[in-house]
């Protein structure tokens, strides 16, 4: 399949109708042929199939296309670059999972995952380190510690809120 032929497809021009921002069809544009090119098929081989695998009790292929869109979440989290440094962020995996759902959901075949299945871990910069969290202890001790009833109100309104 040549560049451009996906997007003549019958199923990829109903998706692209439904939606309504051009810089969102300019992204899964840009998005979709990589899902493509990993599953080696057409939008509407896998459309078909996704009908298919729908009638049927077997679980496991009743969930094919949910196990594909898995595997090619960790196929984007495995890509490296010459330091070893994965090359997609997080956020951009999520786009590539969101432009496939969406291919799907808007042909009428929803995919879906239970918690946290379609994850996508975190890389080493990503990560975001526990702020500290004061106890009750703490909070008394600091509460002590202030001399005007100002201070005291601050502490106690910010605490109970949650900040």
């Amino acid at each position: 399949m040549n560049r451009m032929s996906w997007q003549n497809d019958k199923h990829v021009k109903n998706w692209f109708e439904n939606l309504k921002s051009e810089r969102t069809v300019s992204n899964y544009k840009e998005r979709f042929p990589r899902f493509l090119k990993f599953v080696k098929m057409t939008p509407t081989e896998i459309i078909e199939s996704r009908l298919k695998h729908l009638t049927t009790t077997d679980l496991s292929k009743r969930r094919y296309w949910e196990f594909q869109l898995i595997k090619f979440t960790r196929y984007l989290e495995s890509l490296k670059d010459s330091e070893g440094k994965r090359t997609l962020s997080t956020w951009s995996i999520k786009g590539f999972q969101t432009s496939v759902q969406s291919f799907i959901a808007h042909n009428g075949c929803k995919l879906v995952f239970a918690r946290k299945e379609l994850d996508v871990i975190p890389t080493e910069d990503e990560r975001v380190e526990k702020e500290w969290i004061p106890s009750n202890e703490e909070v008394r001790v600091i509460y002590r510690a202030c001399k005007s009833a100002r201070d005291r109100s601050i502490l106690l309104v910010l605490y109970q809120s949650g900040f």
